[in-house]
């Protein structure tokens, strides 16, 4: 990772601990993000939660992620079901007594 990148990610990594750091618990955000070594674009879910000493002084914050980029693109392919499916039931052709009886 060169340089410029180390500095970005660390900015953004600060910017987040302090979101918990002031929030003074967890904070949960998602973020997309490309990978410089190859170029992946992911959405990541992030967990950021300060640490702090018996005596409650901050120790630091830390951080999970973890890549959702598969669970957002199922989300969205089931909307997109969902919304069909809804478009159909409401185009629906009245029952008339002949098919009434299938019911």
């Amino acid at each position: 990772m060169n340089k410029a990148m180390q500095f970005f990610l660390g900015t953004l990594a600060l910017i987040a601990g302090g979101a918990a750091m002031a929030a003074g618990e967890a904070t949960r955000n998602e973020e997309w993000i490309t990978y410089a070594s190859d170029g992946r674009h992911v959405l990541l879910e992030t967990t950021k939660v300060p640490m702090r000493a018996p005596d409650g002084k901050l120790l630091g914050v830390l951080g999970i992620s973890h890549d959702i980029t598969q669970q957002q693109a199922y989300e969205q392919e089931l909307l997109v079901h969902r919304e069909h499916l809804e478009k159909r039931r409401t185009h629906r052709l009245p029952l008339n007594s002949s098919n009434q009886a299938l019911c």
